[in-house]
């Protein structure tokens, strides 16, 4: 390791020393000053000017600070060349120690300083030691790079900014590697953001695209484009409406173009180890949400984000909805809890023009078969007596709990109807046989009458 020391003094401007290495420093390049860490003792402009061989880079660095109430203040750096490191301040042992946090090969420069005004002693600047040693002082603080350009600038090849810090996570405007600003309004960006103090306007000249792309060694790949007319294109750069989007788009869990062409929109249920219901589906609400009008959608469960349908649904919710569709296929109006038996139950009252049941069962014309048992009617009237209902025909209490079945019922009170037309029938020749017997007797009271005269 080889270090070059030596002081020239012409007025206020010091040749402070001289440093090359050959190799790769293990710690970084502390330069211990003899400047006093003391309030209001120095305002020194420092001038780092060399070569950074491992980078191929001129270094031009010049460094500026004030100490007050016991602190490094008004501290900047500016570069007029390739090579910014980060440099830091520190106090060690009372006197002002720079540090070049940075290891690269074959680093090689000269440091001058200024001056004046504050009572600075040449002798400061006399026997500044340079070592590769780590940072152990107090105070320490961190330059912070600033040049500003007035005018027109040109730059011929690369033009490159190398900051620590983002804008990203709150605002901070301070860790941005660029700012330009007109008045009050300023453009910030850091790497890999890029915000406005005011709108941000991004566009093309006019009647031109603005095209998003991914671009690598295998040449470019366009993701996203807006052409001149306002027509969106994602995955294409052909849109031929508003928005035209080429595959598949994925927005939360909902699936529009499928691959399957019954299949248009899909909302997957989709909860990841999720344990617990889920609902999902699609809804008409007002203006700013709080009250849904309409919605369609499924309830279930999950287990371990495996899903399970418990019904689909038609109404403002899923617990508050009009109609329940089973996964079996039955339908409940009102109701998404009844029998598994019945394919549609309806809570409350239904009216319509029209209602045709088709009876899957014989109908009740077997009453007039010659071979059927019609019970007498004394029979009936004692069965009535005790039980008091007609025969096969189902009580008060059996319809309150279980209801009735509108195509069974209607056959039982036809077989009713049929049997009551039997009963009168029978009723009717007794009738006739009564009458016929009543016209003979009066005839033999004629007859009888005449013998007498």
């Amino acid at each position: 390791m080889l270090f070059a020391i030596s002081s020239v003094i012409f007025a206020q401007e010091y040749n402070v020393l001289e440093y090359a290495y050959n190799g790769t420093p293990t710690n970084g390049i502390k330069i211990t000053t003899n400047l006093p860490f003391q309030n209001g003792s120095q305002m020194p402009t420092i001038t780092i000017t060399g070569y950074n061989y491992g980078k191929s880079k001129p270094i031009g660095i010049l460094l500026v600070w004030y100490v007050y109430n016991g602190v490094f203040t008004q501290y900047k750096a500016s570069s007029f060349g390739a090579y910014t490191p980060i440099i830091k301040l520190a106090n060690e042992n009372g006197k002002v120690v720079i540090f070049i946090d940075d290891k690269q090969y074959y680093n090689r420069f000269n440091v001058t300083a200024f001056a004046k005004g504050k009572g600075e002693q040449a002798s400061w600047f006399e026997g500044w030691i340079v070592s590769d040693t780590p940072l152990t002082g107090a105070n320490q603080v961190t330059f912070e790079y600033e040049n500003k350009f007035s005018g027109s600038s040109q730059s011929y090849g690369n033009f490159e900014i190398n900051k620590t810090g983002t804008i990203g996570g709150k605002w901070n405007p301070s860790g941005s590697l660029l700012t330009l600003t007109n008045g009050s309004i300023s453009l910030i960006a850091d790497g890999n953001e890029i915000y406005s103090t005011d709108g941000l306007h991004l566009g093309t000249a006019y009647n031109k695209d603005f095209t998003f792309r991914n671009v690598d060694e295998n040449g470019v790949s366009n993701l996203m484009i807006i052409k001149s007319d306002g027509k969106v294109g994602v995955g294409t750069s052909s849109p031929s409406f508003i928005l035209d989007v080429d595959k598949i788009a994925r927005m939360n869990n909902v699936t529009i173009g499928t691959n399957s062409p019954s299949n248009g929109v899909t909302i997957r249920a989709n909860f990841p180890g999720y344990n617990g219901g889920w609902a999902r589906g699609f809804n008409v609400a007002n203006e700013d949400g709080t009250e849904r009008y309409i919605g369609l959608g499924s309830f279930g469960s999950a287990t371990d984000g495996v899903t399970s349908l418990n019904y689909s649904y038609l109404g403002k919710a899923y617990n508050d909805a009009f109609m329940y569709f089973l996964p079996d296929g039955r339908i409940g109006v009102g109701k998404s809890n009844f029998p598994s038996n019945y394919k549609l139950a309806v809570d409350g009252r239904i009216i319509c023009e029209e209602v045709k049941v088709e009876m899957s069962e014989n109908w009740a014309d077997f009453v007039f078969e010659d071979d059927y048992n019609l019970m007498p009617l004394q029979e009936l009237d004692s069965y009535i007596k005790e039980n008091k209902h007609l025969p096969e025909i189902p009580t008060t209490e059996e319809v309150e709990e279980n209801g009735i079945s509108v195509g069974e019922m209607n056959a039982k009170l036809l077989q009713k109807i049929e049997e009551l037309t039997l009963y009168t029938i029978e009723q009717q020749k007794e009738i006739d046989r009564l009458k016929n017997l009543e016209n003979e007797l009066n005839e033999l009271k004629i007859i009888i009458n005449n013998i007498n005269k």
